[in-house]
């Protein structure tokens, strides 16, 4: 069935129907109502790929569009990062990941951190701007609706070990709910 849905909900459902693939029938589950659910969720992951692949690339070229005062900023800011964080014992950045993109900045050095983020914000304040208005665009853009052949399923046959969080996430998938729970 063809639903209409923004983009960013369509992102939330191939993720939650990813999180439910992992689901497993609990001793009183009808298998058959079960595994009806799972090849429906398989389906409608499959069937959200192409919109979202062409989501994600839309929005990656929006938020990351050509902008050297951005860059520069981001290797600014990265390097005043590394300036007041924790050392090892050789003197050496401690990452607190493997991408090397997060440290840990003592207390005492803290002020000193903010009070420098202070004066790089002001001194690239129309870069941030872009980026401001690049995250606006790609929210805009998120909010933008598509069509998208859902395979439907009735909401008698559900999984009874399906969670009512989900449960709304998927409901775009979801046929015959209960006007009281509308």
């Amino acid at each position: 069935m063809d639903v209409i849905i923004k983009r960013r909900d369509a992102l939330e459902l191939q993720r939650v129907l990813d999180e439910v693939s992992h689901l497993a029938p609990d001793q009183h589950e009808d298998m058959m109502v079960f595994n009806k659910f799972k090849y429906a969720s398989g389906k409608n992951f499959n069937r959200l790929d192409s919109v979202n692949d062409q989501t994600n690339a839309r929005v990656h070229d929006i938020l990351h569009e050509e902008d050297e005062g951005f860059m520069s900023c981001l290797r600014e800011m990265k390097a005043l990062a590394e300036e007041y964080s924790e050392r090892d014992d050789s003197g050496a950045v401690i990452y607190a990941n493997a991408e090397r993109t997060k440290v840990s900045i003592p207390n005492g050095s803290m002020p000193l951190y903010e009070a420098g983020k202070e004066d790089l914000k002001i001194k690239h304040a129309a870069a941030f701007e872009r980026q401001r208005l690049r995250e606006q665009h790609a929210s805009e853009y998120l909010d933008e609706t598509v069509l998208v052949d859902l395979h439907q399923v009735a909401f008698e046959s559900l999984p009874r070990s399906l969670g009512g969080v989900w449960m709304n996430a998927i409901a775009k998938m979801i046929s015959g709910i209960p006007q009281d729970l509308i």
